[in-house]
């Protein structure tokens, strides 16, 4: 096994599928909110020295809640017409000589193997991995949570590559 190729880490990513739900879950919290905003016709009232503003908000109500009830019915049945997404598999880390590349989410970030303090497995949650790290000019240590469970093409896992190129990575530091 050769230290000096990159070696590259995939995972299912659900990303796409959460986002559908967290439209359903938004559609049912407009709806609730229209309900609430609507009833204020009921539990609120108008009196003779009521100012403009809240006379008018009263009198608008209902409209504004009912738009909203409007608003999250159309939300809710767009996302239910949806099917559900599958995973898909993505990109997730790169092992390579200059340091560990952590590709999701957003753009990639690179923690070189002299800031690498020490992986660790975490029991409770067994496909994770804590890394502790301290970053260049920072006075703490930071730590990560890695999926262990990332997978390279030739199915080797990254629980069992991560140390083998922290050890070879830090033997060559050495030398």
């Amino acid at each position: 096994m050769s230290f000096d190729q990159p070696e590259e880490f995939f995972g299912m990513n659900h990303a796409t599928e959460n986002g559908r739900l967290n439209d359903n879950t938004n559609g049912y919290l407009r709806i609730l909110m229209g309900v609430a905003v609507a009833s204020m016709w009921f539990w609120s009232g108008v009196t003779e020295d009521t100012q403009d503003i809240y006379r008018a908000a009263f009198l608008l109500s209902p409209l504004i809640g009912l738009a909203f009830i409007i608003w999250g019915i159309a939300t809710v049945r767009r996302t239910s017409k949806t099917p559900p997404q599958p995973a898909v598999e993505s990109l997730f880390y790169v092992l390579d000589p200059q340091g560990i590349q952590f590709h999701l989410p957003g753009p990639p970030e690179l923690m070189p193997w002299s800031t690498l303090v020490s992986v660790t497995p975490l029991p409770k949650q067994l496909p994770m991995l804590k890394l502790l790290h301290r970053p260049v000019g920072d006075r703490f240590n930071q730590q990560r949570l890695v999926n262990g469970e990332a997978c390279s093409r030739d199915g080797t896992k990254l629980v069992d590559r991560l140390p083998l190129w922290q050890a070879a990575m830090a033997a060559k530091a050495s030398t």
